[in-house]
């Protein structure tokens, strides 16, 4: 868990999974109050403030019954105590039905009606609670059943300098950027909490006992998405036919549980004019050094955006960690093809900002925010867009080996949904690209012109050259969602709301993604992480004429 340190440091380390040797005093303080609430709802003595015992010890009580309190465990052993430990902190779930309703997926309010955060054009609200900071990334209004109701999307983080994160160091292409590779996680004490909404009008309250229950769940850790169900009043005024104008929402959470949670300030959702339907829409994940990439390959996200036009994609929301594609987006986002949101660490917090940008280079961490992107732009999209392609970079270019020039993405999607009616997300393999780069290229399309495959290595190579070689292909790598019915995304999926929704595999013939994986490197990556690319595929060039043309029509 980096904190801060002086400028151009990142702090010392307080722990993380591989040693996870001491909690921040936050999160142990928020863990020992609700322990102290556990112990009160069964009628057990509560510790005296001095006797509190620390996170470690009481999690080694609750769940390694009989352990030595002096014991040391392992890093795995105290991860299972903590699983076991969970059930027995969270208060148990109030009778009666479940809501939202499980089963029920979302659909689009009446009459082209939207809610959106009523906060600044950057779209974030920050508010706190208690000692903890709230990042309200993004909010919708829709109709679940019968029911319309708020869903937020929001992170908690501490208010000192540290950052709980993630970091994926696991195989040996991660060896030496531990750094880059690190991943800012909500904290995990909010989702112990029971919250309550309270939602009403600006300056009118609603009648006492209207504060209704919220459903919070993280299946990620990264985010939080906590729905609220609307007073009856108000949510009549929501979808009366007719309306001329719409309330107001205010909202605030209110925990149910220990002192060191507040209730939230207020914010504010607002109703909005809802943009023509698209039918297909994209998001990146925040990118940096636009510079460095357009002397490498130039043109190349122009040519990225004007590709995937070509296939039908009508809409790009793109993210950058430094304000650095600012100029090379300027007139797209002008043409109404791109909204971009620029500096993307700081719009969450300043830590954020500090760790992806201000620190030294090789301790920088510039995904840092990369999670709650993809859910803010996905829920950025309801309502507004039936499908949402989530690509990392310019690095990645959708391809059907099968379609190739003929590929229309609507089309192919609009398909594929009336062959599984309860599809929520596809998913798509990679092939990664690479090999030697040609002489003279013009644009990225005819700079790497080879892939891996895996006929050489199924026909003649190794079982581990095989095994390691088919990994690359056949994992989820990218996704297509649709983003009414999408709870939260991941890197390289994404989990559907409703039980019963699907998750579909794209089989790469159909459509799968071009990883350029040379693109940006000092060295060969294709090489260096699949044994090299060296089977010759050009089925992408069909398009390379026509984005050529259209870059060369924006320049006149």
């Amino acid at each position: 868990m980096p904190c801060l340190g002086r400028p151009g440091e990142t702090g010392r380390r307080l722990g993380s999974w591989k040693s996870w040797t001491a909690a921040p005093a936050l999160l142990e303080a928020q863990m020992a109050d609700l322990h102290k609430a556990w112990l009160a709802a069964r009628g057990a003595p509560l510790h005296k403030p001095a006797e509190a015992r620390p996170l470690a010890e009481a999690l080694q009580s609750l769940a390694l019954a009989g352990a030595r309190p002096e014991a040391v465990l392992s890093p795995a052993r105290r991860l299972l105590a903590l699983a076991k430990a969970l059930p027995h902190l969270a208060p148990a779930a109030a009778a009666g039905a479940p809501w939202p309703p499980p089963r029920e997926a979302g659909r689009p309010l009446p009459d082209g009606r939207l809610y959106r955060l009523c906060e600044p054009e950057a779209g974030i609200a920050h508010r706190r609670s208690g000692q903890a900071e709230l990042h309200f990334v993004a909010a919708d209004v829709a109709l679940f059943g019968r029911q319309p109701l708020v869903e937020l999307v929001w992170l908690a983080t501490s208010d000192d300098g540290c950052v709980m994160m993630r970091v994926n160091d696991a195989g040996p292409e991660h060896e030496h950027h531990t750094h880059h590779y690190s991943y800012a996680h909500t904290l995990p004490a909010s989702h112990l909490l029971h919250w309550r909404c309270r939602v009403q009008e600006p300056g009118r309250a609603e009648p006492a006992g209207t504060d209704d229950g919220a459903v919070t769940v993280s299946l990620s850790g990264f985010t939080s998405v906590t729905a609220c169900r609307l007073p009856p009043r108000l949510a009549a005024a929501v979808l009366a036919p007719g309306a001329a104008t719409l309330p107001l929402l205010e909202i605030s959470l209110v925990p149910d549980g220990p002192a060191s949670w507040h209730t939230s300030p207020p914010l504010r959702l607002c109703p909005v004019p809802r943009p023509p339907r698209r039918r297909v829409s994209a998001c990146s994940a925040p990118m940096f050094d636009a510079g460095r990439l357009h002397r490498l390959v130039p043109d190349a996200l122009e040519d990225w955006v004007n590709y995937h036009r070509l296939l039908g994609i009508e809409h790009f929301t793109l993210f950058d960690v430094d304000g650095s594609f600012e100029p090379y987006v300027r007139e797209l986002a002008r043409d109404g093809l791109v909204t971009y949101r620029g500096h993307w660490p700081r719009e969450i917090s300043p830590k954020f900002d500090h760790l992806a940008t201000a620190v030294r280079r090789e301790q920088r961490r510039p995904l840092i925010a990369n999670m709650q992107a993809f859910d803010a732009c996905i829920f950025s999209y309801r309502q507004v867009s039936d499908w949402v392609v989530v690509l990392h970079n310019v690095e990645e270019w959708l391809h059907s080996p099968s379609l190739l020039g003929s590929l229309n993405l609507a089309e192919l999607l609009g398909r594929w949904a009336r062959e599984v009616p309860s599809a929520a997300v596809f998913e798509l393999g990679q092939e990664p690209m690479g090999g030697p780069r040609a002489p003279r290229p013009r644009s990225l399309l005819s700079t790497w012109l080879r892939r891996l495959g895996t006929e050489r290595f199924l026909e003649g190579g190794s079982p581990a050259e095989a095994w390691r070689a088919e990994m690359h292909h056949s994992k989820a790598f990218a996704y297509i969602v649709d983003p009414l019915n999408i709870l939260q995304a991941h890197e390289n999926t994404a989990q559907p709301r409703a039980e019963g929704q699907a998750i579909v595999w794209v089989a790469s013939e159909q459509l799968r993604v071009n990883h350029y994986l040379d693109f940006g490197s000092n060295r060969s990556r294709c090489q260096e992480l699949t044994g090299g690319c060296m089977v010759f595929d050009g089925g992408i060039l069909w398009a390379e004429e026509q984005i050529i043309s259209m870059r060369q029509r924006r320049k006149k």
